[in-house]
């Protein structure tokens, strides 16, 4: 992904009406999303779990707007700070 990590498994054993699970060693965070929209389940810190009945589907970690709003406000306070210093 543009802004993030993806990550494309081709086979995955499973059909519809069967279902597989697909274990990531990724720490897990809500921005990860299925293509297919399937819920990714946190299994412990480090594990990630998808369960799917597609024979392929793609992973990705995509930056939300809460991440950018953040990045943008901490930009505006420190560059405040600066020009407060600056200026006092």
């Amino acid at each position: 992904a543009a802004d993030g990590q993806s990550y494309h498994v081709n086979e995955t054993g499973a059909t519809p009406g069967n279902s597989k699970a697909i274990l990531f060693k990724i720490p897990y965070f809500p921005n990860w999303k299925t293509d297919s929209h399937e819920p990714v389940r946190l299994v412990s810190p480090n594990l990630i779990l998808v369960r799917t009945e597609r024979p392929s589907f793609t992973i990705q970690y995509k930056t939300g707007a809460v991440e950018y709003l953040g990045l943008v406000l901490s930009a505006v306070c420190l560059l405040l700070g600066l020009l407060r210093r600056r200026f006092s």
